[in-house]
């Protein structure tokens, strides 16, 4: 009997214990996003600028991109280069906080980006694959949009 009575007491204590514990201060604190959050959060993607008609960047509101990508530091991409129409591949890239930015694929180009429209360049398609390596450097903890629009052979040479 006095087993019975001590569990007993054990789980009513225990189913005490656990109210009381939970009656406190039920106010629960968020998260503070951190500056690197807000950084991301604020970065600028190209393609918005690219298929809004009021953007002084506008190309069009049907734009097909063969890369549309968010990323940190350097990284490679792999892009369907096999359409024969396609002549070059035009990049776009913002970044947060600023930085120098290499885009290689096959060729490349760099320049300082920023994040705003503006940071671009063309590369021309050099072999037809359907996973053409598409290599962003940037420096570590650069956070970055890139967008990779094809451009037919007519108007690769404007």
């Amino acid at each position: 009997m006095r087993i019975r009575t001590a569990l007993a007491a054990l789980i009513v204590g225990g189913t005490l214990f656990s109210l009381a514990a939970c009656s406190g201060d039920t106010h629960v604190t968020q998260p503070t996003p951190t500056s690197v959050e807000t950084k991301v959060a604020a970065l600028f993607d190209p393609l918005t600028a690219l298929t809004d008609p009021t953007s002084v960047g506008y190309i069009s509101t049907t734009l097909t991109p063969l890369l549309h990508a968010k990323g940190s530091g350097p990284h490679t991409f792999a892009v369907d280069t096999s359409d024969p129409a396609v002549g070059q591949v035009k990049y776009f890239i913002s970044c947060l906080p600023e930085a120098t930015f290499t885009i290689t694929m096959g060729v490349g180009f760099s320049s300082g980006c920023t994040n705003q429209l503006g940071n671009t360049g063309a590369i021309p398609i050099a072999e037809r694959t359907t996973s053409t390596r598409v290599s962003v450097d940037v420096p570590e903890g650069i956070h970055y949009w890139i967008v990779g629009i094809p451009l037919n052979e007519e108007s690769a040479g404007e």
